[in-house]
């Protein structure tokens, strides 16, 4: 068992995984969601989330977030990483359909990612997303404070 390198979470980071996002509640667990999303070295770990979703209204009142990525053991080892910081949330406003086609391409691929996407902004507009998500969409951007990641095995 080890740490990992900041270039060996970098990369592990910049590699299409799914993340687990969790923000504190009062008198309840955490909220604890899969979510898509996107990293730059040295930089925000960026979503994209309904404005009106649960995880807009746990963002807003904690401010904080944990984003939690894992990989199982595809590679032999077991990895993870988990990344804590204050959130800030940022309106796509008119840039939510590049948003979407950037992150839906990141994880589905060229094809799948613009079929995803197109599909997203129509069911978007017709506010026919599952219940709570609304009409609208939020980059959160998490600042990294604190890393923890390791390899192990």
């Amino acid at each position: 068992m080890r740490a990992m390198s900041d270039e060996e979470r970098h990369a592990f980071l910049l590699e299409a995984r799914l993340g687990n996002i969790s923000v504190s509640r009062v008198g309840k667990g955490p909220l604890l969601a899969p979510i898509w999303y996107s990293y730059t070295p040295g930089g925000t770990i960026d979503m994209c989330i309904g404005a009106t979703s649960a995880k807009a209204h746990r963002f807003r009142a904690e401010g904080r977030a944990t984003l939690s990525v894992v990989d199982p053991g595809s590679t032999g080892l077991y990895r993870y990483v988990a990344v804590e910081g204050p959130v800030t949330l940022s309106e796509l406003g008119d840039g939510t359909s590049e948003a979407m086609v950037k992150m839906a391409t990141r994880y589905l691929g060229s094809k799948g990612g613009r079929l995803y996407a197109d599909n997203f902004m129509r069911h978007l507009v017709n506010d026919s997303l599952h219940t709570g998500h609304g009409t609208s969409e939020l980059r959160p951007s998490i600042e990294p404070v604190n890393w923890h990641s390791e390899i192990l095995g």
